[in-house]
């Protein structure tokens, strides 16, 4: 956050610039909060509070998020697999892999509603909102699949259904 520059005079006429306070950035954030607060309160739009979160190019902002998010996500991925597929996970692994899940879904579904709000930029690595919402599909399926065991009666129905089909006779 910048602040306004302005010179002051002192009693013999010698120009000189104020000292800015410093503002520590935890309050840094407070101040623009406040700024957009008092702009909507003047009956401006939300359009201004989204302009300050996602700069002027609201469409590039997100593309710059959604690659980083992909990069988690194949970053993620990496260590699933060698974490969870090439050994048998403990218990650590477990708790970790949930939490980082449900952390790339979250940024995920927000990342999905910004493109739907938004759009997404055209590429030249051609990733479109498709590729985003098919991404957030997996992972879900993964959740589902480490973190939310299937009830006994269903997992049996299932094994019946696949192995206790009837052959057909020749």
């Amino acid at each position: 956050m910048s602040l306004p520059n302005h010179k002051f005079s002192t009693a013999q006429g010698a120009r000189v610039w104020p000292v800015a306070p410093i503002i520590p950035p935890c309050l840094q954030a407070d101040l623009v909060y406040t700024k957009v607060m008092q702009a909507a309160g003047s009956g401006q739009s939300w359009g201004s509070a989204a302009q300050v979160v996602l700069g002027a190019d609201p469409q590039l902002a997100i593309y710059g998020e959604a690659v980083v998010w992909f990069h988690k996500v194949e970053l993620f991925r990496h260590e699933e697999e060698q974490r969870m597929y090439r050994h048998t996970p403990a218990l650590e692994d477990l708790a970790l892999h949930k939490e980082l899940l449900l952390r790339l879904i979250t940024d995920g579904d927000h990342l999905a509603r910004l493109v739907e709000q938004h759009g997404l930029l055209s590429n030249a690595q051609g990733v479109t909102a498709d590729d985003l919402k098919a991404t957030l599909r997996n992972l879900r399926a993964d959740y589902r699949g480490w973190h939310e065991p299937m009830p006994a009666a269903q997992q049996a129905q299932i094994l019946r259904d696949i192995f206790d089909v009837p052959k057909p006779a020749h």
